[in-house]
């Protein structure tokens, strides 16, 4: 019964270092290639809610693509 116990709080501290090394060094570092550098960029510059450009029926959408 402790090893199922330790087993799932191993699980649980892997997962909290996997998402924390998924959202501070991988998605960074992708930020930072080449390609998506001027996305990121021209998001930023005019100030774009890119999170609007995921709901079709928001009216955000329409003004987020007319930038892009």
């Amino acid at each position: 019964m402790a090893y199922r116990q330790a087993d799932r709080w191993f699980k649980l501290l892997a997962g909290v270092l996997l998402t924390g090394v998924i959202a501070f060094v991988i998605i960074p570092y992708i930020n930072r290639l080449a390609m998506v550098e001027p996305i990121v960029s021209t998001t930023k510059e005019n100030d774009i809610d890119a999170g609007s450009l995921f709901y079709s029926d928001v009216e955000l959408v329409s003004e987020s693509e007319n930038y892009f």
